[in-house]
Order: C-alpha cells, then structure tokens, then sequence
C-alpha cells in the first residue's frame, strides 16, 4: 500500500500558482489562469506520463506578508515542486528566503524589478524589467522635442527603477527634470499630485503606476484635472495597455485629427483610392509634399515653392517606377498604377509607421506584379504594416505574419512557420496540408 502511494506521488508534479485573481488586479490572475489552461487544452495535463497538478492562490494586490503565507502553505502543505505567478515586485521579493530555504524553482510571471533575479538562485523571470520600458520612452522624449518632464512614480522598488532609468536617459539628451515625486503605493485619490504638475508646466508628465486601478485613475486625472487640454503630454508605458482602454474614460484618449496623425509620422493609404483624376500624376504628388510642409492654401509661397514640390514629386514617382507617367492625368492610368500613385502620395509625406490597407486592392492580376516590384523598394527604415488577403503578397513581404479569424488572433509568426501550420491551412487558407 506505501509503495502505491509513493508511486502515485511520483506521477504527479504539483506547481504552485501565486497570483491576483480578485479585486482591482484580478485581469492580471485571470490571464495567467488563461494561458495555463489553454495550453493545457492544446498539450495535455501530463509530460511523459507524470501528471501536472497546477494549485492557485489569490493574493489581490500588494501584500508581502500573505504572500509569504500563501508560498509557505504551498511548499509545506501541498508539496509543489515549482512555484509560478506574482504581479509585484515587493510580494515576490519577500519569498527569496523561502525559495532559498524550500531548493525549489520559482518561476516569475511578472515583478519587473531589475535587482529581483540576483536575490536567489531559484529565481527565473519571464517578463521584464522597467528599465527597458522607461529608456526608449526618454529617448523618444528627448527626439520628440520634449525639453521638461515633470515625473511621478509609485513609491516602491520598480517605481524606482523606472524614475531613475528615465531621468538618466532623458537627461542626457539634454532633457530637464522639473520635479520627480513619489506617492504611496495605496494611493487612491491622484488630483492633488495632478494638479500640482499642472502648475509646473511641464512638457510632459513621466508615470509609473501598478497596472490596473492605479494607472487608469491617474491617467483620467490627466485629463479631468486639465493636463492634457494644457498640452502636457503623458508619457506612460504599461498603464496603457489595450486591455485597459475600455476602463479609461474618453476624454483621457487622444482622438487626433488625420492631418496631426500625419505629421506625426503615422500615415496609411486605403482599398479605395482618393486620388484628383483630373489632375495630372505628379501634381497630385507635389500637392502632398506642399501639404506636408504647410504652405499648400498659403498662394504666395505655394507658388513660389512649387516647382521644388514637382520636382521631389517626380523623384518618389521615378523611385517607385512610374517616373514615365508624371504628365498623364491620373484618370487615363491602369489601375494598378493608380494603386501605386497611392503609396508615392504616402511616402512623400515621410512616414515613420506606414499602413497600407490591401494595395492591391482591385487591381487585375495583369498589374498586380507591378505592385508587387514597386513595394519591393519601399525604404527599409519605414515600418509597414500591410493588410492583406493577396496570399502572394503577404508571404513575399513579411518579416512577421499575423493570422486574424474572426477578429480574434489566431497565431503569428514567421512566413515559413505560418505557411507550414495546419490550422492555418484549414482555417484561414480553406485547404489543409498536403
């Protein structure tokens, strides 16, 4: 009877799973549990015939005392030999003497404190740390003509690190701090500390705040206290999060006009085109480059620069491959040339982040290589985001694939990997493997 019951122990592994799964940060627990259940759903339960026994426990938020408690429960009670989970860096660090003492692996799922992985052994991080979120929005700061930034972060150690790592960076570039401030963890009421930054005026405001109540309640501050209709930007990275959006209030998010979306680099062309018929190739082209460099309604010096404006015109037509055209009203082009007249008037207004909505898009297949040729010298430091049901198209261009069904993500990954996938095959192509 012993020996059945060590045997049994034997085929079964048991993880011990830590995480938020009621209150404000339950969204967190509640992909966590997701994630292990799909995979679960998609693998199986066992690994060369030991089952995987996976044990939750709720810890809702910041609490290093219950969280300790919840560890050591798991290691002495339920027997885990792998612990897994956590959202803060403080209830993670606290088990570092547990984990040490237990011997066994603890898997972290967040806790983005950059010292966390040096106080055991036992730890292993597959996340990240804050200062590789808080450096590129600096530099971004600083390239953005961003000269004062006001700061504030949650007053603990992963706030730290993102306070630090920005001012660093920013300051560098020639940045200036304003002022940086740190509010208790448990925070709940922001305007005092939002109006305060509205009376410094800064360029912008820096935060950090846990993901979840406390970085939706400070980014509605910014716009209920008057931050953002005075023109300080917010310069936030996790709090942002698309899952978050639904709980931010409208005001709090940044509806820009097409022309301010342009010259801030994000520009798109669309399935239909919107091009002056009547007009001749080029001109629709130089009235682009006239647009973008604000002087297109201004008649006298629109006159004066215009023949500046044909001639860059003629450049990006020559690039794309349709230089022979310039002259020719554009309602006398084959379609497909049209399409690219499209991607020229896109590209003379300097995108940084360029969509292009299925440039294929109506095109016969007779003149559909030619598209293809001319997005082949599209520049390579423009990032392109192409949507596309040319399967053609979509496996010649991308670096990365991703496969939409229904509006839901059904995998992404390298063309070769996708064009290999079965589900996608059968799902998305209609046809499976051969």
């Amino acid at each position: 009877m012993l020996m059945g019951v060590d045997a049994a122990q034997a085929a079964k592994v048991k993880v011990g799973f830590i995480a938020p799964f009621s209150g404000g940060f339950a969204l967190w627990g509640k992909q966590f549990k997701d994630s292990v259940q799909a995979f679960q759903k998609l693998h199986g339960t066992s690994i060369n015939g030991t089952e995987i026994e996976v044990i939750y426990r709720d810890v809702d938020g910041p609490d290093p005392a219950k969280a300790k408690q919840l560890a050591e429960e798991l290691i002495l009670r339920d027997r885990i030999k792998i612990l897994t989970g956590l959202v803060f860096s403080n209830n993670t660090m606290a088990l570092a003497p547990v984990i040490d003492e237990a011997k066994i692996p603890f898997v972290i799922m967040n806790a983005a404190t950059s010292k966390i992985t040096r106080m055991s052994d036992m730890f292993v991080r597959v996340s990240m740390t804050l200062p590789q979120q808080s450096r590129p929005v600096a530099l971004w700061a600083a390239k953005n003509d961003i000269k004062t930034v006001y700061t504030i972060v949650s007053d603990y150690a992963p706030g730290h690190d993102a306070e630090k790592q920005f001012i660093k960076d920013f300051t560098s570039k020639g940045g200036k701090i304003v002022k940086s401030v740190r509010i208790p963890l448990r925070t709940t009421d922001y305007a005092p500390f939002l109006e305060n930054v509205l009376q410094a005026k800064p360029d912008a405001l820096y935060i950090f705040m846990p993901a979840g109540p406390p970085s939706i309640a400070t980014v509605n501050a910014w716009a209920k206290r008057g931050l953002k209709k005075a023109g300080i930007q917010l310069l936030a990275t996790g709090e942002m999060q698309q899952l978050y959006l639904p709980a931010v209030g409208d005001a709090a998010i940044q509806k820009l006009k097409p022309e301010e979306r342009v010259k801030r680099g994000l520009v798109r062309t669309h399935q239909i085109n919107t091009l002056l018929t009547e007009t001749n190739v080029r001109e629709n082209a130089a009235i682009a480059v006239a647009e973008r460099e604000g002087y297109a309604w201004r008649s006298m010096r629109y006159k004066k620069q215009w023949r500046a404006c044909l001639e860059e015109a003629q450049t990006a037509l020559d690039d794309i491959g349709i230089g022979g055209v310039g002259d020719q009203l554009v309602s006398e082009l084959p379609y497909g040339q049209q399409r690219l007249l499209e991607i020229v008037i896109a590209l003379v207004l300097k995108p940084r982040v360029l969509l292009l909505d299925e440039p294929g898009a109506g095109a016969p297949s007779s003149e559909v290589h030619v598209i293809h040729d001319a997005l082949d010298k599209l520049p390579a430091d423009i990032a392109i985001l192409i949507i596309e049901h040319d399967m053609d198209l979509v496996f010649r261009f991308a670096a990365e694939i991703i496969v939409l069904v229904q509006g839901a993500i059904l995998t992404r990954d390298v063309p070769a990997r996708i064009a290999a996938n079965e589900e996608v095959r059968a799902v998305y192509l209609g046809r499976s493997m051969e």
